[in-house]
């Protein structure tokens, strides 16, 4: 399989995978979000022994395993509908069962339409997402779900899906925009590492693969390429972190001890946070991203490139 699209979109599912980053696609219908979000599970390495066990009990809990069926192998990929209630998406019941976000645990949680979703229901995200439990309370019982999950979420710009389009034309009114954006809560955006805005392909760039004799355009690295840069940066992660775990689930004294960012780096940094006025949790989110993409180039320090690029990636600090 290629990964294919923008060069920006396919860059930030690189390292998305490589650091278990969450990401945001935002584009018009046909500028490729979906397909880049399916195409990032062949990216992530195999599930691990203890992660296999994890992933194939939750499926179990959920009624999903067959008679007979063995240990998950492969890394899950859950896609709810927009119209899913509070309890599909998070998990619950009289008798607690595990939701959507749980049986993602270990893999992708992909929300296509994302602002189709209802905000009480995303809004439940918020808490499991940064711990990466969920914790659900009945009279009688208290069930502990695990759901370290790569969040992956798609969404158009506005109703009409054109705004921001070179060549359509939006009809939506300021209002509708913001209606439709209000249903995304700060909180929640704050919450998301990688915020990409996708362009459809140009249409000659579509036409050029169909004309006789025409060269076809470059595809792209193919995924078993991105893939094996994204095995060796986690490994590395794996060795340096504590406990193993990605750079994208590293929060304070534990972040702060691996950045190890330039003097350049942290300038630049420290101007961000002034000039696009970012959240502690935000900016924190940007040295996350910039570690990733110094471990995919196999950098000890972060660079002043490393931060300009991970800036790159915060879209809606200034649109918001």
């Amino acid at each position: 399989a290629e990964v294919r699209g923008q060069a920006h979109g396919r860059r930030a599912l690189e390292i998305a995978a490589a650091g278990g980053h969450h990401l945001l696609l935002v584009g018009a219908p046909g500028s490729g979000k979906t397909m880049l979000a399916r195409r990032l599970p062949a990216l992530l390495p195999p599930l691990g022994q203890q992660e296999a066990l994890e992933v194939t009990q939750l499926h179990s809990l959920a009624g999903l395993l067959g008679e007979g069926a063995g240990l998950r192998r492969q890394r899950p990929f859950r896609s709810p509908h927009h119209g899913c209630s509070a309890a599909a998406l998070v998990g619950g019941g009289a008798l607690p069962r595990p939701g959507e976000l749980s049986l993602a645990h270990h893999g992708v949680l992909f929300l296509d339409e994302l602002a189709e979703f209802r905000r009480e229901v995303l809004d439940q995200l918020r808490q499991p997402l940064e711990e990466g439990e969920l914790w659900i309370s009945r009279a009688q019982q208290r069930c502990r779900f695990p759901c370290r999950v790569l969040l992956v979420a798609a969404t158009n710009p506005c109703p009409c899906g054109w705004y921001g389009d070179p060549s359509q034309s939006c009809r939506c009114g300021e209002a509708q925009r913001r209606r439709h954006w209000g249903r995304l809560s700060g909180p929640l955006l704050d919450r998301i590492d990688l915020q990409v805005v996708m362009r459809r392909p140009e249409a000659h760039h579509l036409g050029g693969a169909y004309r006789e004799g025409a060269q076809r355009p470059p595809a792209g690295e193919a995924s078993a390429v991105v893939a094996q840069r994204v095995a060796v940066a986690r490994l590395h992660m794996g060795q340096r972190n504590p406990a193993g775990a990605a750079n994208g689930q590293l929060e304070g004294p534990a972040l702060a001890a691996i950045v190890n960012p330039e003097p350049d780096a942290l300038a630049l940094w420290e101007r961000a946070i002034s000039q696009r006025r970012l959240s502690a949790r935000g900016a924190e989110r940007v040295l996350r991203v910039a570690r990733t993409i110094a471990d995919l180039a196999s950098a000890e320090r972060v660079s002043g490139a490393a931060i300009a690029e991970a800036l790159s990636y915060r879209s809606f600090d200034q649109v918001a």
